[in-house]
C-alpha cells in the first residue's frame, strides 16, 4: 500500500468516526419523548383525539426542532370539554402576548430615549402593542396536540402549539406599527422599538 492510499485511508476513518460521534451526540441531547409522555400519563393526562401520545410528542418535538417556537395553553375546572379547549387557546395566546410585553418592556426602560416619555404613553403602547399581537396570534399557530386530564369533570385541559419563528416576528413588527399608531408619543421612537425586536432570539 503506498504512502498516498494509506493517507487517504486515514483521512476517511477520521471523518467516519467524527460522524458516528457526531450522531452520537445529536441523538444524546434529543429530549426523550418516551419519558415525557410517560410522564403526562403518570400526571393524568390522556391525549384528545385518536393518536397515542406518544406518537403526538414526538411528532411535535421533530417540528419544533425545525425551528418553531413552542405555545402551551392551559385551562381548569370546566364541565365542557369545548369550553375548557377554548379557554386553553384563549391563554395561550394571551400569555404569548404578555410574555413579549415583558420582554419589550425590559429592553425599553434600560434605553435612553425612554428617559423623557411618560409612563402613561408607555403604558398605552403596551396595551395597544399587546392588543394587535392577540388579535393576529391565532392566524400562525400549528395545533400540535391536545390532553385532557378528567374524571366527574374536566379538571384540566392542555393544548400545545408551535409558532414559526419568523412568522411571529413578522407579526410582532406589524403590530409594533400598528400600535405607535395610536399613541403619537411613541411614534418617534418606533425605529429604535423595531430593533429591539429585531435583535430578540
Amino acid at each position: 500500500m503506498t504512502k498516498k492510499m494509506s493517507l487517504i485511508i486515514s483521512v476517511l476513518c477520521t471523518l467516519i468516526m467524527f460522524s458516528a460521534c457526531s450522531s452520537q451526540k445529536k441523538i444524546a441531547s434529543e429530549p426523550n419523548y418516551k419519558q415525557i409522555s410517560k410522564q403526562l400519563e403518570k400526571d393524568g393526562f390522556t391525549i384528545v383525539g385518536l393518536t397515542t401520545l406518544e406518537y403526538a410528542v414526538n411528532q411535535h418535538l421533530v417540528n419544533l426542532a425545525k425551528g418553531g417556537k413552542e405555545i402551551i395553553g392551559n385551562a381548569e375546572g370546566f364541565k365542557s370539554e369545548n369550553v375548557g379547549r377554548q379557554v386553553a387557546k384563549n391563554n395561550a395566546i394571551i400569555d404569548y402576548a404578555s410574555t413579549e410585553i415583558i420582554k419589550l418592556k425590559g429592553k425599553i426602560t434600560s434605553s435612553t430615549f425612554s428617559e423623557g416619555v411618560p409612563q402613561t404613553e408607555f403604558e398605552k403602547f403596551y396595551a395597544a402593542y399587546q392588543r394587535k399581537i392577540q388579535m393576529d396570534l391565532d392566524g400562525i399557530l400549528t395545533e400540535s396536540f391536545s390532553i385532557i386530564k378528567q374524571k366527574d369533570v374536566v379538571s384540566q385541559y392542555r393544548i400545545y402549539f408551535i409558532a414559526d419563528e419568523n412568522k411571529a416576528k413578522t407579526l410582532r413588527l406589524d403590530a409594533l406599527k400598528r400600535a405607535v399608531v395610536e399613541t403619537q408619543t411613541i411614534q418617534k421612537y418606533a425605529t429604535e422599538i423595531e430593533k429591539f425586536i429585531n435583535d430578540e432570539e
